[in-house]
């Protein structure tokens, strides 16, 4: 990734577009196995947070 993001702005873009659609991915899995509601909450604010980074880089990626 840190190949494919250094040189010009649409790569970087793409390395965090693919970066948070893998943390999604990763927190969702994680996110399944949890009991504790704080954790839980946890959880759901990075996801949170993690859509909106997807979303910017999306955006800019298709300006």
């Amino acid at each position: 990734m840190l190949k494919q993001g250094t040189g010009n702005v649409d790569g970087a873009l793409r390395v965090g577009l693919t970066f948070e659609t893998d943390d999604i991915a990763a927190l969702m899995k994680a996110r399944s196995g949890l009991d504790a509601p704080d954790a839980e909450q946890v959880y759901a604010n990075l996801l949170v947070v993690s859509r909106m980074h997807q979303a910017a880089f999306g955006h800019w990626l298709d300006r």
